[in-house]
């Protein structure tokens, strides 16, 4: 597994740990924004993956590559989260307000 990044940090601090983003995860709705570029998770290869995402009012991206394997909890709590009614009341008012975007 490697971390590119996790968490709001400056240039050179080390990323927090993927138990960190599973707290996250657990208490934070992801921004809907990211849906649009691989919905959070992104097979790279038949054997690879890719979480990547940021919250809609905390700021903690992560950027992390692995395997289905090494990653099955972070997996599991994006779906959650993205079952959430948080996330599902955030994709309405995003789908709002690109609808009036488009009508001005």
């Amino acid at each position: 597994m490697r971390i590119v990044s996790n968490g709001s940090k400056w240039a050179g601090e080390e990323p927090d740990s993927l138990e960190k983003l599973l707290e996250v995860l657990g208490s934070e709705t992801l921004d809907p924004r990211f849906d649009e570029h691989g919905g959070f998770v992104t097979r790279t290869s038949a054997a690879r993956v890719r979480i990547f995402g940021n919250f809609l009012t905390v700021s903690h991206v992560f950027n992390i590559e692995g395997t289905e394997e090494e990653l099955p909890e972070a997996i599991e709590a994006i779906e959650a989260n993205k079952q959430s009614e948080g996330y599902k009341r955030a994709q309405i008012g995003r789908a709002s307000r690109l609808g009036r975007k488009r009508l001005s």
